[in-house]
């Protein structure tokens, strides 16, 4: 994609910027992670998860700033509990 801008005041508009030429990126919000994996370094009395980061274009080309990382205590998915990140309401606007 490329783009181009100009401005406007109370003379009128002013002439567009050059195009840029690298082209521009839209920032969205995240895809959709792929699911975590339960690392076989795994003990009676620490649980160790693995997942894969975000990179572009998945992490929407912008940056990640927080993960949430939930788990259902074993009811099969009936509630879930935040064990790791910011806490989803936290960042609603």
């Amino acid at each position: 994609m490329v783009y181009k801008v100009r401005a406007y005041n109370v003379r009128g508009w002013g002439d567009y910027s050059p195009e840029n030429t690298s082209g521009g990126l839209m920032e969205t919000k995240p895809h959709q992670m792929v699911p975590v994996t339960r690392d076989p370094a795994t003990t009676d009395i620490a649980i160790i998860i693995n997942w894969l980061a975000l990179i572009s274009p998945q992490n929407g080309d912008s940056s990640v700033i927080a993960y949430n990382l939930q788990w259902d205590k074993g009811n099969e998915g009936a509630s879930w509990y935040d064990l790791y990140g910011v806490l989803p309401q936290e960042t609603a606007i």
